[in-house]
């Protein structure tokens, strides 16, 4: 909830140091910063999990030259980052000894999906434009804030919409996640404010790809 964090204080430094010269300088300046702050924390947090990263067993690993594969033990499933032309991926280390490489193979792939198709980037230009937008409409009342359920339910939607994207991607290059997807059992309760559809809804997806591919 940074971003609703930001909108607050932000408001109120404009409402206490603003005149109409000077209101839309400080909405677009302090849009400006929060794309900044939020680029410099997200690669502060990547740079201090990737200290713990641990090289992954050659068994599961794609030959592909500009990605290295890691396994790390704290709680994330799973992720991704690109630096130097490089993709950096990781999976939890528990997840290699419970799942057959294929699989594994598959949860690698959809996090390269992530780094491949830009959905980092075009998150923070999201939450970028809501702060934007947020601010702006506060300035003509304060009751407007309320715009920014709809924005966040918005982003939601987004992210939800690239985890089926990043699927789509690791089926492109293996059947690993389709696999996996079919034989875990966990009990899910949906919720827009989740940030990954279900593994039933995701498995549903993946089975309509696969229906139109053999078409």
């Amino acid at each position: 909830m940074f971003s609703l964090i930001y909108i607050i204080i932000v408001y109120s430094f404009i409402v206490i140091f603003h005149n109409d010269n000077t209101q839309s300088f400080y909405i677009i300046s302090f849009s400006i910063l929060y794309y900044i702050l939020s680029y410099l924390i997200n690669w502060q947090n990547i740079m201090n999990l990737s200290q713990q990263l641990i090289p992954l067993n050659k068994s599961l690993m794609s030959n592909e030259h500009n990605i290295k594969y890691f396994e790390h033990d704290f709680d994330n499933i799973a992720f991704s980052y690109k630096m130097d032309n490089v993709i950096f991926v990781s999976v939890n280390k528990d997840l290699t000894k419970k799942y057959r490489p294929e699989e594994v193979e598959g949860i690698l792939h959809h996090e390269i999906g992530h780094i491949e198709l830009g959905h980092s980037k075009k998150i923070l230009i999201i939450e970028t434009l809501i702060v934007l937008t947020t601010l702006s409409l506060m300035t003509l009342s304060p009751y407007l804030f309320i715009t920014y359920i709809p924005l966040y339910i918005f982003k939601m939607y987004v992210i939800r919409f690239h985890e089926y994207q990043a699927d789509k991607y690791s089926m492109s290059k293996s059947y690993g996640l389709y696999n996996l997807f079919r034989r875990i059992r966990i009990i899910e309760v949906d919720s827009i404010l989740n940030t990954h559809p279900t593994i039933k809804q995701r498995l549903k997806y993946i089975e309509q790809i696969i229906t139109k591919d053999k078409k």
